[in-house]
């Protein structure tokens, strides 16, 4: 015999359960086998129960049993579409309003999956409940699920162990993740009530966990890790902390690559989050990367639609600067001016953070050192302070290292003071640098920031007594002797262009060069382009040969070189001209090298046929005027001389007895060709008259 009920409130299930009981007790009831009573539902505080038959078996026997069997129950809020299905309890009890089942079975469905049937039991009384569920089978590993409900309150947890990666993508499918391998631990645990969610809570452990998502952005590779964290709602705001620890295996976030050093990267963090403005504040936060890095932060923040930071505080300590360079900076650097950049040393720092800008920097660093493989940039063995905020008054900083080097042109050991504040950096102090075996003198050092974000950079010096041979070593050029001496005036830089305002004089051999409309842009990037125009001033002759191989000369030379354009450090286009100037009254003399040597640059030699049978008596031979000019465009050069001729042109032309002509008879010869042939008279013992 069955009793339909329709869906009851828990408070109505005993009146429903006594009026059953009445029908038990009747001639009718005594004369049955079993009796069921079929309940369509049972409402509870957080539970509800579907489709429920509670069936009293054995009426012949001295006891009966009681068997309850349910189709569905949804369980709380917090197990979102988790529900029980195929409820089988064939120990039920009930007396005195208290429902209990042990060792009941059941499957948990969600819209997925299904699991195999597990043991559960439950416990009702009032507004009171426990219910308990173990050995649920879940992508290979198992699930356990417990829940309490009292006047109101309720909690409950699932714990999930020795899930398996594979078995897991399976049954979940998730369309953004792949997962090929590894086992997780995880536990999840909510408390509330009146229909709210009031605390949460997650932990998980994560062994030789292999995955992807499907754009390949994000990876991990054999990883084993922890995370847990911990939510409680306080009025319309949540209190939040979390834990985190990377143990082994690597990870790839474009653009980073991380492998987990030998003890465990971790992080830990608390703050509160209030939905209602979608504010999440920071109050606490620490990462730490043994014997590399240690970051402490407190930040706030607004997340709706965009992020909009409000304010942050972040203090860095780092030992060793060269993991945390290989670790973050590297990968972090690619596709960036900075790619090739590596930096050691120790750093400690402070930096606040408001808006969009950085509002306050204090650091102090030893034993700084940066590296580029590009040959860009060197500091080697650097320490200092450095203190700044964007209020305008002044703060004073200083640096001092052991090796500078922009470029390839290396600075000593030296040292630079400086006050920085607001929108500008100015140098505190005249100093003085070593600089290619002289003295560069620092006068004027300026930076500031304009309106429109662009910097301004005004720089002024002096250079005395620079050695012409370090410096054309360092740039890779044919070796020069003498000193370089010269004032450096006002230099500018705006809009990543570098620009000399006024005229740089550079002392030496004896005369002097002069560069203006000095411009140089990229400079920090693969294909710097640099122009300017050049003059040469009565050089001395004797002192610009007298070391190289290309023979001597003496007497003076003047010219200039106009419209001169460098593209990575080679000429691509000028003019220029070099020779004898004007009312030169000093000795002219050139050795029968150097006549051999000139000879093979024009293309030609020495026409007269006279001079070339006196060559082998003579080592120097007087001239009256010495020359040659260039016109360099899409990579050629057109030659010229002190005079032209109908087949050529002189290069010397001779004065005195015995007369000695250089002629080229080549006008058009490609610069590659040329700077060969330099290259080989300045280097060769025994060049030829061609």
């Amino acid at each position: 015999m069955s009793f339909p009920v329709e869906a009851l409130r828990l408070a109505r299930f005993r009146q429903a359960f006594a009026l059953a009981g009445l029908m038990l007790l009747s001639p009718a009831g005594r004369a049955l086998d079993h009796v069921s009573l079929a309940i369509g539902g049972i409402l509870g505080e957080q539970w509800q129960l579907e489709n429920a038959r509670l069936t009293v078996e054995g009426f012949a026997e001295p006891s009966q049993q009681l068997v309850l069997s349910i189709a569905k129950i949804k369980l709380p809020k917090a197990f979102g579409e988790l529900s029980l299905v195929n409820i089988a309890c064939p120990e039920f009890s009930w007396g005195d309003a208290v429902l209990s089942c042990r060792n009941g079975t059941v499957q948990l469905k969600s819209e997925r999956w299904q699991s195999p049937p597990a043991v559960f039991s439950f416990r009702i009384t009032g507004d009171t409940g426990d219910f308990k569920l173990e050995q649920a089978g879940f992508a290979g590993g198992q699930l356990s699920l417990k829940a309490q409900a009292h006047g109101g309150v309720w909690q409950a947890r699932a714990n999930g162990k020795n899930i398996q990666a594979k078995a897991l993508q399976k049954l979940v499918k998730p369309k953004a993740y792949q997962f090929s391998q590894g086992r997780l631990d995880i536990g999840l645990s909510a408390k509330g009530g009146r229909g709210q969610v009031n605390q949460l809570g997650l932990d998980s452990r994560w062994r030789g966990w292999t995955g992807q998502n499907t754009g390949g952005s994000i990876a991990a590779e054999n990883v084993s890790a922890e995370f847990s964290m911990n939510a409680v709602k306080h009025a319309a705001a949540w209190a939040w902390q979390s834990e985190a620890a990377f143990q082994h295996g690597a990870v790839y976030w474009q653009p980073v690559y991380f492998v987990a050093p030998g003890d465990p990267v971790s992080a830990q963090a608390a703050g509160v989050w209030q939905p209602q403005t979608a504010t999440l504040q920071l109050d606490h936060f620490v990462y730490r990367h043994p014997q590399a890095l240690t970051v402490k932060a407190s930040a706030k923040a607004q997340l709706k639609n965009t992020v909009k930071l409000q304010h942050a505080d972040i203090a860095i300590q780092s030992p060793d600067l060269k993991q945390v360079s290989e670790a973050y900076l590297k990968p972090l650097s690619e596709g960036t001016p900075w790619q090739g950049a590596a930096v050691d040393g120790q750093l400690r720092a402070e930096l606040t953070l408001a808006g969009t800008g950085l509002k306050r920097v204090q650091a102090v660093f030893n034993g700084l050192s940066v590296t580029d493989e590009n040959a860009r940039f060197q500091l080697n063995d650097a320490g200092g302070e450095l203190a700044w905020s964007d209020k305008p008054e002044l703060q004073q900083s200083q640096i001092s290292w052991q090796k500078l080097a922009i470029k390839s042109l290396p600075v000593g050991p030296g040292k630079l003071s400086f006050w920085s504040g607001g929108n500008k950096v100015e140098l505190a102090k005249a100093e003085s640098l070593p600089f290619l075996g002289g003295t560069l003198v620092v006068d004027q050092f300026k930076w500031q920031r304009r309106k429109n974000g662009e910097p301004e950079v005004d720089f002024a010096g002096k250079l005395v007594n620079g050695s012409l041979e370090k410096l054309s070593a360092a740039l890779g050029w044919t070796p020069l002797s003498g000193n370089l001496s010269g004032v450096i005036p006002k230099v500018g830089y705006h809009n990543q262009v570098l620009k000399l305002d006024g005229e740089l004089q550079i002392n030496v051999f004896g005369g002097a060069i002069r560069a203006d409309k000095f411009e140089a842009s990229g400079l920090f990037t693969a294909l710097p382009v640099v122009s300017a125009d050049l003059a040469v001033d009565n050089l001395d002759l004797d002192q610009l040969t007298r070391k190289f191989e290309f023979g001597s000369i003496e007497g003076k030379l003047s010219g200039y070189v106009n419209g001169l354009t460098l593209e990575n450090w080679r000429p691509v286009s000028f003019f220029a001209w070099l020779g004898t100037p004007d009312g030169d009254d000093s000795r002219h003399r050139i050795s029968q090298k150097a006549v051999n040597n000139l000879a093979s640059i024009g293309g030609g030699g020495a026409a007269d046929v006279l001079s070339r049978g006196f060559l082998s008596f003579f080592d120097s031979f007087g001239y009256d005027k010495i020359g040659l000019g260039c016109y360099l465009h899409q990579g050629v050069c057109q030659l010229m001389g002190v005079a032209p001729l109908e087949q050529g042109y002189y290069i010397v032309k001779g004065g005195g007895v015995p007369r000695i002509d250089v002629i080229g008879y080549n006008p058009r010869v490609d610069w590659s060709v040329l700077l060969e042939r330099l290259s080989r008279v300045t280097h060769t013992e025994n060049a030829v008259v061609q």
